[in-house]
């Protein structure tokens, strides 16, 4: 099968809608499909590369929202018509504005939705001044976006309920597959150091980092020697930087930046605790590799982390905003053994039932299969 994998982010880039256009696709690859990523350009990258056994396209773009989105998705649009002619496109949203029908069977997987994305902008931040203004171009895009796909997949049951609500025309297009880890996140193997906490991810506004180094001040009362490491970049990293300076966090909190993922795994295999206080998330990347490789995690009560985590089961569970709630949690983790045990264990185990790549793949290939059949029996009847 020629598949075309359509995506605002491809790896070397971070974050979660990156790693799971990877994993995807370097999975199908070696499954025997044809795969082409299209993506948008990237600092030091060439604009054509093959990236393991996947060809990578990135396109330019015009850097200022949300004219990336068109410019970006007209040129690709072109690509896939005229230039890459594949069985099947797979787009990854969001951030895609695809133009007019360039592939006659297409599916969109929905990482979040951009209800959540204007929700979660409040405050007086570049970034929520530019979800207010281009706002009404945004929804236009999504619903498009949506009525164009044959079939809509979501990333976790509370995704799939905000596009039903937002696009209520999608509702019969709509299933939801979780996102998956490869198999050498099964194989850490755990060297817990004590107290050391991790927290990975992009260092924006909605991920709570703010609760966190407040919840830290505490933490840091009963367990003096206690560290948290933040793997990630983004736009507050100077800001949690000067806000670790003025708490009197030097020695406690450590940044780290961008990391390999032979390091990250490595972060894994050590850390005591790994904690998510993000304001919304769906089905978030960095949850589930903790998972895999058997990380206590906390996290808290919002968008699609119940699903995944069960509170005193699978991890622990806090309101977001509440750093207290959140200090609490911390050291309860960091003074129960037992407790750490079986979140450990459950975490695992889970993880080996529900969120392997390989169980991903097999579901999402079901789904190219049967819309390459249903494209062949239309055709057929007429």
């Amino acid at each position: 099968m020629r598949i075309c994998f359509l995506t605002p982010q491809y790896a070397p880039a971070l974050g979660g809608i990156s790693s799971y256009g990877y994993n995807v696709t370097q999975g199908l690859a070696q499954r025997g499909h044809e795969v082409v990523v299209i993506t948008r350009e990237l600092r030091g990258r060439s604009a054509a590369e093959t990236i393991g056994r996947v060809h990578v396209r990135r396109i330019p773009s015009i850097p200022l929202p949300p004219a990336h989105l068109f410019s970006h998705g007209f040129l690709s649009s072109l690509k896939v018509r005229y230039q890459f002619r594949p069985d099947l496109l797979h787009v990854n949203h969001p951030g895609v504005c695809v133009y007019g029908t360039p592939c006659h069977r297409m599916l969109t997987t929905v990482h979040t939705t951009l209800e959540r994305e204007r929700r979660a902008s409040v405050g007086s931040s570049l970034y929520a001044e530019y979800v207010r203004v281009t706002w009404p171009i945004l929804v236009r895009v999504e619903r498009d976006l949506m009525e164009k796909s044959q079939k809509v997949i979501c990333v976790s049951h509370h995704t799939a309920s905000s596009i039903a609500r937002c696009v209520p025309s999608s509702r019969s297009k709509l299933s939801v597959l979780y996102n998956a880890v490869p198999e050498e996140w099964f194989r850490v193997e755990r060297k817990a150091a004590e107290g050391l906490l991790l927290y990975v991810g992009r260092l924006t506004e909605r991920k709570g980092l703010d609760s966190l180094l407040h919840a830290m001040t505490q933490v840091r009362s009963g367990f003096p020697h206690v560290k948290l490491i933040i793997v990630g970049r983004g736009p507050l990293e100077r800001r949690l930087a000067h806000a670790v300076r003025q708490m009197g966090l030097n020695r406690n909190v450590a940044f780290a930046g961008s990391v390999s993922d032979l390091e990250l795994l490595d972060l894994y295999s050590r850390v005591t605790c790994f904690i998510l206080p993000s304001l919304y998330e769906d089905c978030p990347y960095s949850l589930l590799q903790a998972f895999a490789a058997g990380v206590p995690v906390i996290s808290t009560r919002v968008g699609g982390i119940p699903e995944i985590v069960h509170d005193n089961e699978t991890g622990l569970l806090v309101p977001p905003y509440d750093w207290s709630a959140l200090s609490s949690a911390i050291s309860r983790v960091l003074s129960d053994d037992a407790l750490r045990r079986k979140l450990s264990r459950n975490e695992h185990t889970l993880a080996l039932q529900k969120y392997r790549i390989a169980a991903a793949l097999d579901s999402l290939e079901s789904v190219y299969v049967e819309m390459l059949r249903s494209e062949d029996t239309h055709v057929a009847v007429t």
